[in-house]
C-alpha cells in the first residue's frame, strides 16, 4: 500500500488581508512516504464572510478544492489536509492521487496521471 504524506511546507499564494475575510490559494506537495518525489495539489482557502460577500454578486459558487475556515489558520489547514491524505492510502500512487484529487486539484487532473490529456 502507498502511504501518502505532505513533503514540504504548504505554499500559500497571497496573504489574507483580514483574518476573517479571505480567499487564498495553496499548493501542497504530496508523495509516497517511502519515495522522494511528490505531486502538487491545489486548494483554495476561504472564509464564510468572503463567500457571503461573493454571493451578493454571484448567485452560484462551485466548491471543489475549497477549504472553509472562520479565521485563517495554517496549522488547522495542514491538519485537515493531513487528515485527507491519511484517508487516501491505496495500492498504487495513481489511485492515491486520484483519491486526493476528489478534495483538491491534482496537477495531473484531467490527464491519465502521466501528463497526457484524457480523451
Amino acid at each position: 500500500m502507498i502511504i501518502p504524506v505532505i513533503k514540504h511546507e504548504i505554499d500559500v499564494t497571497g496573504s489574507p488581508e483580514k483574518e476573517d475575510d479571505f480567499w487564498v490559494s495553496i499548493c501542497v506537495s504530496i508523495g509516497p512516504a517511502e519515495e522522494l518525489g511528490a505531486d502538487f495539489f491545489y486548494f483554495y482557502v476561504a472564509s464564510p464572510k468572503f463567500l457571503l460577500r461573493t454571493l451578493e454578486v454571484n448567485e452560484v459558487l462551485c466548491g471543489r478544492g475549497v477549504l472553509i475556515l472562520n479565521t485563517f489558520d495554517l496549522l488547522l489547514i495542514k491538519e485537515k489536509i493531513n487528515e485527507i491524505v491519511k484517508a487516501c492510502i491505496r495500492p498504487t500512487w495513481k489511485e492515491v492521487a486520484e483519491s486526493i484529487n476528489k478534495y483538491g486539484i491534482w496537477e495531473y487532473d484531467e490527464t491519465d496521471g502521466f501528463g497526457t490529456k484524457k480523451d
